[in-house]
């Protein structure tokens, strides 16, 4: 790094050297406390994100232990000495943990789930790590893992887990994207996965022994000076003190994956039933097969007659009378058989539904329970990047599948933090607004029909449509000519491209860009859809339709230039014959080149149009050959690159074998739209 020190750093030592005399002598309150935040704030903004953490830790550290405020005076005065000769605040690097970081403890209300949220995402990086096929795809979801993983730590105080996952982040980000270089970081990732895991379950053990790596890395390089100026450091630092840990919250956390398996091995219990069905059945077939051969036996007898010596002798008819006889008990048992197996199969079913109805409703839970986790982690969000938030909650008694509650509920925490970090201004800037200091986000939830809206909105600044034309430029996502021509529905959906982010420097809470990236692609693994849209009266929405249920969505089938379609009916607003003047745009046209002028319109006129609508948005009529008829199918995810080779939502396995894709209506009306 070159010795001459940046502006933003030669600023920031001034600004330590002017509050650091207030973090040594001013009594714990709100002196004190401000002049932290105020640092911490000036410290993310340069881009030191390791020293900002530290401050943000340092409140309770020193109400907890007077040494740390001694600890932090001097490594503030050592951090504006190194930045004023061109070096970095600490003389740490990741993965070492900063001198002074503690590990935390999250609510254990919340433990649990966050647990197996956790769990889930070290299985995706399973998933990544056994996979032998294309690594730079690899590649490519462990960052998205991490990143989940980073945003959920952060929202809920895990701030170990929360740093080193960011530090992972930088890495995987920074790595060539071919082939080789991209199978060595993965090949990597295993050691940062153990390791990941242990921070899960023990932050505090986690923690210790990342210093311990720390330390045997230092010790193999013989060519450095035995004692470091870091190594001071971290012998004067502090202990963490002693937390209490709360016992867990009574209630038991299922994984969704758990419930299906179990669910599976009942059908498999299910098929017993059936097959005592079917025993039942030939049971009775064969009681009464018996039951004519005894009257046939019957009837001989009768005819024979009694024993007489020119006639049938005594003992062949002692003989028939017993076989009759023996027919009797034998049909007996037989009838009796088929009942119990009746009766077996129908208690069995009984028994069955019972227990499929309780795993049912255990894989239920409320949008309320979803929006309370999300609420806690947007108050914990604002709280460190002070600012004053108030959360108003409304569709919280809709039942959901537990599997969209999980997928949903990182997606959700993803937008809340994009709000507060892009959206919701300071007190301060609000108050100079003639704006309310207190800002508002809203987490809504509407069920229609088969499918539910769930929306984050905030009242903050909304999303500079200039900035994002400009930096769609700048990342090639868009033409000049198309640039020019792009309207604001345009500009907001390429907020979704991975990388593409206003905010200027990366850390711990924004500024990577793959937020949005992120929900978009929870959206698509729930066979739904994600829009953005500015607010009336300012700020930003993010609106997911999705289907409420996993297992079946109802579409429409459309053909257009030989190639079938299915389009979820909640989209759907008519279909008719196209008999009016204006030509609709064909279908076929739209999803391949997007944007088109006035005078393709008119080409192809088609005999059918499908009128597509989305709340919110002006209806959009699509000419296409041919509409079938609707059918309930199961929506399944489909790979990120078929995805993103057009307006994509998922894909559908019919019933003769072959694959057809659903389309993305909001993407696809986004197309549409004329420029």
């Amino acid at each position: 790094m070159s010795s001459e020190p940046r502006t933003l750093d030669r600023l920031l030592a001034a600004e330590i050297a002017r509050r650091a005399p207030v973090i040594r002598d001013a009594p714990a309150g709100s002196e004190l406390w401000a002049a932290l935040h105020a640092l911490k704030g000036s410290v993310a903004m340069a881009g030191h994100a390791e020293l900002a953490l530290l401050l943000s830790q340092a409140r309770q550290r020193i109400a907890q232990d007077p040494v740390a405020r001694r600890f932090l005076f001097e490594l503030l005065e050592r951090a504006a000495s190194r930045l004023l000769s061109g070096l970095p605040p600490l003389t740490t690097a990741w993965p070492e943990p900063p001198p002074g970081l503690s590990a935390a403890t999250v609510e254990s209300r919340y433990r649990s789930e966050y647990r197996a949220t956790m769990r889930d995402r070290l299985g995706q990086l399973d998933s990544v790590l056994s996979s032998h096929e294309n690594a730079v795809q690899g590649l490519e979801q462990a960052q998205r893992s991490v990143h989940a993983m980073k945003g959920a730590a952060g929202a809920l105080g895990d701030d170990v887990l929360a740093w080193y996952c960011h530090g992972l982040e930088a890495r995987l980000r920074a790595a060539l994207r071919t082939e080789p270089a991209a199978r060595d970081v993965l090949v990597d990732l295993g050691r940062h996965r153990a390791l990941l895991a242990l921070l899960v379950d023990d932050p505090h053990r986690g923690l210790l022994t990342l210093q311990a790596l720390a330390r045997a890395e230092r010790s193999n390089q013989t060519a450095q000076a035995a004692p470091t100026e870091a190594r001071e450091l971290a012998s004067e630092t502090p202990p963490p003190p002693a937390v209490a840990e709360a016992p867990l919250a009574s209630s038991l956390h299922v994984p969704s994956e758990a419930l299906t398996r179990f669910l599976e091995r009942l059908d498999r219990v299910e098929l017993v039933h059936d097959d005592l069905g079917r025993a039942s059945i030939v049971a009775r077939r064969i009681a009464a097969r018996l039951r004519e051969v005894r009257s046939s036996l019957m009837e001989a007898l009768r005819l024979l007659g009694p024993a007489r010596p020119w006639g049938p002798p005594l003992a062949a008819v002692d003989r028939l009378e017993s076989a009759a006889s023996s027919l009797r008990s034998v049909l007996n048992s037989a009838e009796r058989g088929s009942q119990a197996f009746r009766q077996s199969a129908d208690f069995l079913r009984a028994r069955s539904d019972e227990i499929r109805g309780d795993l049912a409703e255990l894989q239920r839970t409320s949008m309320g329970s979803v929006f309370e986790r999300v609420a806690h982690a947007g108050t914990r969000l604002a709280r460190a990047e002070g600012k004053l938030v108030r959360i108003e909650v409304s569709g919280a008694e809709i039942r959901i599948d537990r599997r969209v509650a999980d997928r949903l509920y990182d997606a959700l925490v993803q937008l809340i933090r994009n709000a507060i970090a892009h959206g919701i201004q300071s007190p301060r800037e609000r108050l100079a607004q003639g704006r309310p200091e207190v800002g508002t986000l809203w987490l809504r939830a509407e069920r229609h029909l088969e499918w539910l809206r769930v929306s984050v909105a905030d009242d903050g600044r909304g999303a500079n449509a200039e900035r994002i034309r400009e930096l769609a430029l700048q990342k090639g996502a868009l033409s000049p000519e198309s640039a020019r021509a792009a309207g604001e529905n345009q500009l907001l959906s390429l907020l979704f491209l991975p990388g593409l982010t206003t905010h200027p420097d990366p850390s711990l809470l924004a500024g990577r860009g793959l937020g949005l990236d992120l929900v978009q692609e929870a959206a698509r693994a729930l066979g739904g859809a994600v829009r953005l849209e500015h607010r009336e009266g300012g700020g930003l929405s993010a609106v997911f339709e999705l289907p409420l249920e996993q297992s079946l969505t109802e579409v429409l089938w459309v053909e257009d230039g030989g190639h079938e379609f299915a389009v979820p009916a909640t989209f759907m607003e008519a279909v008719r014959r196209q008999d009016s003047a204006a030509a609709p745009l064909r279908l076929q046209t739209c999803l391949q080149r997007g944007h088109v002028d006035k005078e393709r319109r008119a080409q192809r006129p088609a005999e059918l149009e499908i009128v597509l609508a989305i709340y919110g948005v002006e209806p959009v009529r699509l000419g296409i050959d041919r509409a079938g008829g609707l059918e309930e199918v199961t929506l399944r995810p489909i790979p990120r690159a078929i995805a993103e080779a057009g307006p994509y939502g998922g894909a559908i396995l019919r019933s003769d074998g072959s694959l057809r894709l659903s389309l993305d209506v909001p993407r696809l009306l986004a197309q549409a739209f004329a420029p």
